[in-house]
């Protein structure tokens, strides 16, 4: 088996449900190890998918917040991976994850990949709340650009090319 090293998108660039649990985690609300578990399993159910559909192995590392955050964020991490989430069960993960424990790195690391999360998560949470309707104003015309590379990358659904639940996940997913 090859191994793919990847820095994987800070916690507040992963998905826009991530986004919304750290959001919410700074505000000091109850529901945050929920929430943070359910950000973080859609992160990982989709790249632990990918990398096990190519054979490959890879690693996660994300940007520290500290304290409490890297804490929940941790520990969440580590209960997808040791018990699995929803239906995908531990396997998945271990066989795909070349880690039982979650790297974090602070932004002065100046970790490439990092930066590139922190470049691309706004525009692509922008783009996926339009997408599904919870965002009217148009992108930037440099975020238009950019999706349009970035876009055509996004995981899909092997057969019919579907982005929906494969590349992009929005939670809870109500109409606007």
């Amino acid at each position: 088996m090859n191994r793919i090293e990847i820095e994987v998108l800070s916690s507040r660039a992963a998905l826009p449900a991530f986004a919304r649990a750290w959001r919410q985690a700074r505000a000091g609300r109850k529901t945050i190890p929920r929430l943070a578990y359910l950000g973080l399993g859609f992160l990982l159910q989709r790249f632990a998918g990918y990398l096990n559909h190519i054979n490959r192995v890879g690693d996660i590392l994300g940007e520290a917040r500290g304290g409490r955050e890297d804490r929940l964020l941790k520990e969440s991490y580590a209960r997808v991976f040791e018990r699995g989430v929803w239906v995908t069960r531990s396997e998945v993960f271990q066989s795909a994850l070349t880690s039982s424990e979650l790297k974090l790195k602070p932004k002065s690391a100046n970790i490439s990949g990092l930066q590139l999360a922190d470049l691309l998560g706004h525009p692509v949470k922008q783009w996926v709340l339009k997408h599904f309707g919870h965002a009217t104003e148009e992108l930037a015309p440099f975020a238009q650009r950019l999706m349009g590379v970035i876009e055509p990358k996004f995981n899909r659904q092997l057969y019919e090319g579907k982005v929906e639940g494969y590349g992009m996940v929005l939670y809870p997913n109500t109409p606007k």
